[in-house]
């Protein structure tokens, strides 16, 4: 029977090491992504920066001053991630007011037809770092066209103003592909650069 007793207990120990559960193999795969964070655009802390080149010599710079949107961001997960951006196109400013009164006439702008510059992003791609490829739809003088915006991630973070993040984001368009066809391009440049600061605050 003292012999038995040692060949019992090693049966048990195989029993129940048998009907043991195994844990699941860890891997990147099974762990969930982290939900994307909403931010409301800081009309306050955002800015719209243009340039078109002039007669050939320079190039002159204004700004677009109330833009409104959202961002809905995670590292982890850019296919979660998006952005709507609206740019009052009657708050353009360049720093001259029979011009910003052209600007916003017929013959550009057109604002009392188009009244809002709307972009909003269909896929976002790391592409170093802190820097990402932006690809969405930019509807500028009623026309919809593809824009694809180099942007860089400035910061993230709790501020004493609350949650926010930021991004400096660049692009180009041909305003001829968005009908505005005024003045040829040697004397008013066809290429229009951008650089928007864009500055989000957590929803509550």
């Amino acid at each position: 029977m003292v012999k038995l007793i040692p060949l019992l207990v090693v049966a048990g120990l195989a029993w129940s090491g048998a009907n043991r559960t195994v844990p699941t193999e860890f891997t990147e795969d099974s762990v969930p992504p982290a939900r994307a964070v909403a931010y409301d655009i800081d009309p306050v802390h955002t800015t719209v920066v243009f340039s078109l080149g002039h007669m050939g010599v320079s190039r002159f710079y204004g700004t677009f001053t109330k833009s409104t949107g959202t961002v809905e961001w995670s590292d982890e997960d850019l296919a979660a991630s998006k952005v709507t951006f609206v740019t009052d196109a009657a708050s353009v400013d360049t720093h001259d007011a029979g011009r910003d009164k052209h600007v916003r006439g017929p013959e550009f702008l057109n604002v009392a037809r188009y009244s809002d510059i709307k972009f909003t992003s269909t896929t976002i791609k790391k592409t170093a770092k802190r820097t990402y490829e932006v690809v969405g739809e930019l509807t500028l003088h009623g026309v919809t066209r593809t824009l694809k915006a180099s942007v860089e991630k400035v910061g993230q973070g709790r501020t004493r103003m609350g949650d926010r993040i930021g991004f400096e984001v660049r692009f180009s368009i041909n305003r001829a592909d968005f009908g505005i066809k005024t003045y040829p391009d040697q004397m008013l440049g066809h290429e229009m650069r951008f650089i928007v600061g864009v500055e989000g605050v957590k929803k509550k």
